[in-house]
């Protein structure tokens, strides 16, 4: 994400966007606002000129990881074995 604190911004706008193309009886959908949320953090999808698709997804995924990863120090949890006991219990040690 380039260094810039995107904040829950991509997800509120990406959201904003499903709920407006799912919605009941729905008309067409012109995402400026997703769009223009989405330019403010990547500079390169501003204007109107062609992009590559992957590109946009990649950065859009990753821009909905940040937001919505809560985990901000992941605990480190022993893996079990398929019995449900751990290696040290196993051998004794």
């Amino acid at each position: 994400m380039d260094g810039k604190k995107v904040e829950g911004e991509i997800a509120l706008a990406f959201g904003d966007l499903l709920r407006k193309l799912w919605a009941p009886g729905a008309a067409p959908v012109a995402p400026r606002l997703f769009k223009s949320k989405l330019a403010r953090f990547a500079p390169q999808f501003s204007g109107y000129n062609q992009h590559d698709s992957q590109e946009l997804l990649a950065f859009l995924l990753d821009g909905l990881h940040e937001d919505l990863n809560r985990v901000k120090c992941k605990p480190y949890i022993e893996a079990k074995d398929e019995d449900g006991t751990n290696a040290r219990e196993s051998f004794g040690s």
